[in-house]
């Protein structure tokens, strides 16, 4: 085969965790657009370089960080952390080790997998605070 030919057979890569992300804040924007600025992206993905990772550590990034935060308390929690995974997608030791060390000061941790199940955790969330 051709290299022309392979590219044109080479499946395009889906990224099913970013899709469900960014479904979820699509949808946390448009049904409370007041609230926005409250929900907020961790960027501790993606790959840098030595310096960049450096730099990057240097000024907080954690191994293990959920994906977003939530800054909006409900009852006993101060707010909540989102990590979203596919259905097959598992927590690294670094996330469960996250996830401990923040419920034990108060916060919410949930793991998202699917948009109904974000609509579902968010809408409850949500119903006390409008």
């Amino acid at each position: 085969m051709t290299e022309i030919a392979i590219k044109k057979i080479r499946k395009k890569r889906t990224y099913p965790e970013t899709i469900l992300h960014k479904s979820c804040v699509r949808y946390f924007d448009n049904q409370y657009p007041k609230y926005r600025l409250n929900f907020i992206k961790i960027d501790n993905e993606g790959k840098r370089s030595k310096a960049a990772g450096g730099i990057a550590k240097a000024c907080g990034l954690r191994k293990g960080a959920a994906d977003m935060i939530l800054a909006i308390s409900k009852k006993e929690y101060h707010g909540c952390f989102i990590e979203f995974k596919s259905d097959v997608g598992v927590l690294r030791l670094e996330q469960e080790e996250f996830s401990n060390a923040v419920f034990k000061t108060n916060y919410c941790y949930v793991v998202i997998r699917d948009l109904d199940d974000f609509i579902k955790f968010i809408d409850n969330w949500m119903s006390k605070i409008n």
